[in-house]
């Protein structure tokens, strides 16, 4: 999984700023490391994911699923989520 993570740590950045510029227009406050800790979690979501899956941890699997997947939604079109989305969506959908 390290060239997806090297890939996109460029990415981190700039989806902490685009988080932090959502919690802003909320009126939310929100400490910047609080904002790359969330990053940092969904972008190791697809390890995470397929270590649960792994150990048969099925219903815990789908409900990190759903929620890094309404931060992907809120995310749409930052550099790095569609991949994350899909490498996420390979691991949940297979058999």
């Amino acid at each position: 999984m390290a060239p997806v993570t090297t890939t996109l740590e460029p990415a981190v950045k700039h989806i902490a700023d685009v988080a932090g510029d959502i919690a802003g227009s909320r009126g939310v406050s929100e400490d910047k490391e609080a904002q790359k800790e969330t990053v940092r979690w969904v972008l190791s979501a697809p390890e995470r994911l397929k270590e649960l899956k792994e150990q048969g941890k099925e219903e815990e699997m789908t409900k990190e699923w759903d929620e890094v997947r309404g931060l992907l939604g809120k995310w749409e079109g930052v550099k790095g989520v569609d991949e994350v989305r899909r490498k996420c969506e390979e691991i949940v959908r297979k058999d």
